[in-house]
């Protein structure tokens, strides 16, 4: 029988909180899930307590993996999951004893609904939040989803707050290689494919955020780049979507806000970075004209930006917002001197 959840829950050395993680899941009121535990190769006891939960309950489905990190067994969960639903669980983290029940209950009254986003979580680091779930707290959209979809991650874009449809998922898979925010990435695939968005205002994860290791204490400058060229190339791949928003201003403002965001981090830890790494990584640019269909003037912009990149390894100040044929002439004539200082031309 297909169970109306599928939990995927990647595990790496995470054996002191798991058996806390697995007792949550177990314990939900709500019974009718499947938990697909991944263990990517982990040197502790992880492997042996997700085989130890397996054997006394046939819902946990446990397999192993040489590790390849995280968005491999996430994926490796994603191509055997079954459940009508699939939601998301770190192996260091748990849901609260209520979450699947009131998942379901949103979901039997919007039976049209994609995705479902929490708008509350809990940490070991923050006060207990008791929120529990009220129907007036559930807002539906089914009227420019993608846009809102956009300004909801840009705020919000923890994964294992939102929920969703498998039909929805369809083919789309976590991006390999990324060691953070490959979330994000995802999530954005998936919103393309989104007809109705959810949000609710319950809290039904407990996120531990002191835990040594924890993926959001190191993000390297590799990954940063990586991570802001899969982010344009995914607006790229959904162009066609983009052309035909009622309202295209309002999704230029936001997709603006997201990159400038994004491009900033990338720029500060460049900076930091050796002369090499910077050169190394100029031919991250990707073709930023193909974004030139918005005709907003950030885009010239990044064109611009990226272009002196692309030539020099020198990266543009993000306070330069002039863009007109004098501005860049001017722009350029101060900087050559500073290209040729620091990167050696």
């Amino acid at each position: 029988m297909t169970p109306l959840f599928s939990i995927i829950i990647p595990v790496y050395n995470v054996a002191p909180y798991l058996r806390e993680c697995l007792d949550a899941v177990l314990a939900q009121t709500f019974t009718d899930w499947e938990a697909l535990c991944v263990d990517d190769g982990s040197t502790d006891d992880s492997g042996a307590i997700l085989d130890e939960y397996a054997a006394k309950d046939s819902r946990f489905r446990v397999f192993h993996q040489l590790n390849a990190g995280v968005s491999a067994a996430r994926n490796r969960a994603l191509d055997v999951a079954s459940g009508e639903w699939v939601t998301f669980l770190d192996g260091d983290d748990r849901f609260k004893v209520v979450r699947l029940a009131n998942l379901s209950k949103v979901i039997s009254m919007h039976k049209e609904v994609d995705w479902i986003h929490e708008t509350l979580y809990e940490c070991n680091s923050t006060p207990e939040v008791h929120h529990d779930f009220n129907v007036t707290t559930v807002r539906v959209f089914c009227e420019s989803v993608y846009v809102f979809g956009w300004e909801l991650l840009r705020g919000n874009a923890l994964l294992w707050l939102n929920s969703y449809r498998r039909t929805s998922i369809g083919a789309i898979r976590f991006p390999l290689g990324v060691r953070y925010a490959e979330d994000d990435i995802f999530a954005l695939r998936c919103l393309a494919q989104c007809k109705v968005l959810l949000t609710v205002g319950f809290c039904g994860y407990w996120y531990r955020d002191d835990r040594a290791g924890a993926a959001s204490r190191n993000i390297e400058v590799e990954n940063s780049i990586l991570i802001h060229k899969l982010l344009l190339e995914t607006v790229c791949e959904q162009k066609g979507i983009i052309e035909d928003l009622p309202d295209k201003e309002r999704f230029a403002k936001v997709f603006s806000q997201t990159v400038r965001k994004d491009f900033n981090r990338v720029y500060r830890k460049l900076l930091k970075a050796s002369r090499q790494l910077r050169r190394k990584h100029g031919v991250i640019a990707v073709e930023i004209g193909r974004l030139s269909f918005f005709k907003m003037r950030y885009v010239q912009y990044y064109k611009f930006g990226y272009w002196i990149y692309m030539k020099t390894g020198f990266l543009l100040p993000m306070q330069i917002q002039d863009l007109g044929k004098r501005a860049l002439s001017k722009i350029w004539r101060c900087t050559i001197g500073r290209v040729k200082k620091s990167c050696g031309y």
